[in-house]
């Protein structure tokens, strides 16, 4: 088990930029592609991560100052501290159930696709480590490896369904077809999204507003795009933590991840 540990650790080490495009012109050259296209769309994969990477980390880089800055002015007691998804990743694969739970998982995901259950081929190896966490949670309560891995699968196989049920609505909104996303973090909340959005849509008044980017720029002009309101935003993060109007650049670094 240890070594089949660390062979797991050594995979998610090296991260998507590098593995999920290996993986992409594997699949591609499974199913026939020509190895020019299978190339192409794993090189693709990879770059699209770095950027998200690079514009989230200069994101975060430059308000992670701003609120330093407003906790020491305004003399804040951060008494909770909010560990994040890393640390929480890290206690999920702490379980010595985690090869095998990957391992299932896959196979989980390959049974449905095969019984026509689910549309959905999760491939994303960082995104089992919420499927860990349900079955750490649960090992820890139970103290049985068997309720850990049931709880994981079970909580894989309801993300598999709700990322189906979503799929629609977010290949309609990114102008993405044959997309879905079947990570806890973010389909977990689409049933609560559909109530409330029926609960909404039977409000008189409310369910005639409509607050998206386009209706922004139609109303506010230059004043509702993206790049303006990030500067705004960043300007406003500066002066509330009493810094200079470009503090880290968080004006200008806010405008250009938006």
């Amino acid at each position: 088990m240890g070594s089949a540990m660390e062979v797991v650790r050594y995979i998610l080490d090296l991260g998507p930029v590098v593995v999920l495009p290996l993986i992409i012109i594997l699949l591609g050259l499974i199913f026939g592609m020509p190895f020019s296209r299978a190339f192409r769309s794993g090189i693709l994969v990879g770059v699209g991560f770095l950027g998200i990477f690079l514009i989230l980390g200069l994101l975060l880089d430059s308000l992670g100052s701003v609120a330093q800055e407003m906790v020491q002015n305004y003399g804040l007691s951060l008494e909770v501290v909010d560990v994040g998804w890393p640390l929480a990743q890290e206690m999920s694969l702490a379980l010595p159930l985690v090869p095998a739970l990957f391992g299932a998982v896959l196979i989980l995901n390959l049974a449905l696709l095969v019984l026509g259950r689910t549309s959905t081929l999760n491939l994303d190896l960082w995104s089992y480590w919420s499927f860990s966490l349900a079955g750490t949670l649960a090992y820890t309560l139970s103290k049985s490896y068997v309720v850990g891995l049931l709880v994981a699968l079970a909580t894989a196989a309801i993300i598999f369904l709700l990322a189906d049920r979503s799929a629609p609505l977010v290949q309609d909104f990114f102008g993405l077809e044959g997309v879905s996303l079947p990570h806890t973090a973010t389909v977990g909340w689409f049933p609560l999204t559909m109530v409330l959005n029926w609960l909404l849509e039977r409000i008189p008044g409310i369910k005639r507003i409509h607050l998206d980017l386009e209706g922004m720029k139609k109303r506010l002009g230059v004043w509702g795009e993206p790049v303006v309101i990030g500067l705004l935003l960043g300007v406003i993060l500066a002066i509330l933590a009493r810094a200079p109007l470009f503090f880290e650049d968080v004006g200008a670094n806010v405008a250009f991840t938006l």
